[in-house]
């Protein structure tokens, strides 16, 4: 069984299973646990002890649904593959923190944002949102492309003056799952 992805085990997968019957004296010495984004793949593995309950970290892959099998290792060697499984990341990243915007000097039409990082393991970075209205809605990303998670700044360039209104920013993490947006 697996769960996990979410806030109690995040970037990580907590799996279950049974141990395999086994004949006397050919008993399991401990369980590999192969893991990957891609169905069948199996990219990765970790030896992990003669346990059947195991927390397996998953940040390297940065993926929205990861797949996982596990074999039983005794002095006879390493047994077939169990069923694969899968899980798929649905939890929404945290909003970013700490926007900050200041007008750009000499520069019509400019602003420099920026904003804290957000700390969720699987971020892929952020999207840009501006509105005229503290109440409206902040339908379409400005920028065209992610902003990577590596950068947490961002300047708005040559946007259309609303009878010289406020500008409200928004900043929106996304990971893995392009759904995932706060």
């Amino acid at each position: 069984a697996l769960d996990g992805l979410d806030a109690n085990y995040p970037c990580q997968i907590h799996m279950t299973w049974a141990a395999p019957v086994t004949q006397q004296d050919c008993g399991v010495t401990k369980y590999i646990v192969y893991y990957d984004d891609n169905s069948g793949g199996y990219g990765k593995s970790v030896e992990v002890g003669n346990v059947t309950d195991y927390v397996l970290d998953v940040s390297d892959l940065n993926a929205c649904t990861y797949y996982v099998s596990v074999s039983a290792v005794n002095a006879g060697g390493i047994g077939p593959k169990a069923a694969e499984t899968s899980i798929t990341d649905t939890v929404v990243p945290g909003k970013p923190s700490g926007l900050t915007a200041v007008n750009v000097n000499g520069v019509e039409r400019a602003v420099n944002l920026s904003w804290d990082a957000n700390t969720d393991c699987d971020i892929n970075g952020y999207y840009v949102y501006v509105n005229g209205s503290q109440d409206g809605a902040f339908d379409t990303a400005i920028n065209a492309t992610i902003v990577t998670k590596e950068i947490t700044s961002y300047t708005d360039m040559n946007f259309v003056p609303i009878n010289c209104n406020r500008y409200y920013y928004k900043i929106a993490a996304a990971d893995s799952c392009p759904n995932n947006l706060t």
